[in-house]
């Protein structure tokens, strides 16, 4: 298979680093959450957006709840942000092109800004209905600026940090 000629044979000690990216990606995107919607839009208070993610879980009952129903946002937050690391990482193993696009700094950038907007798109039309929850209008400041969060602070650092596992020649 070629793609065992162009990434490192160790997944086991991989999963530090996907760890690592995870839990980064996760306060990265949680912080700028927080920031946006609480202290520039000053749309809800800082638990009401975890409560709102699990809403989508548990119900609209959530959005009533208290720390543990904001415990569970929390945790689902921590999980995508885990599912969508895995998911690249899963690609960068599989897929020759991808392993040789993300060895330059600034492709492996390009790259996650791109796989940033398709996260973020993918969460709003995909991953958001299916919690019964209302995608994003195209037509709002907050999916563009959402968009364009996601294209500079959770696509890239996924592919910067996990580039790593790709050799610099091979």
């Amino acid at each position: 298979m070629t793609t065992v000629s162009i990434l490192r044979e160790e997944p086991r000690a991989d999963v530090g680093l996907l760890a690592a990216t995870a839990v980064l990606v996760a306060l990265l995107d949680g912080t700028f959450a927080m920031a946006f919607y609480s202290v520039l839009l000053h749309r809800v208070v800082t638990g009401g957006i975890w409560r709102s993610i699990a809403s989508h879980v548990l119900g609209p009952a959530a959005l009533h709840g208290g720390a543990s129903a904001a415990m569970v946002g929390v945790l689902i937050h921590v999980t995508v942000a885990t599912g969508w690391t895995v998911l690249f990482y899963v690609a960068l193993r599989t897929t020759p092109a991808l392993a040789r696009a993300v060895r330059a700094r600034r492709a492996a950038a390009a790259v996650g800004a791109f796989y940033g907007m398709i996260i973020w798109l993918s969460m709003q039309y995909a991953v958001v209905p299916l919690g019964h929850g209302a995608p994003a209008s195209p037509a709002t400041f907050n999916f563009w600026a959402m968009l364009a969060w996601h294209a500079a602070g959770v696509g890239p650092p996924i592919a910067l940090m996990l580039r790593r596992i790709v050799p610099e020649r091979s």
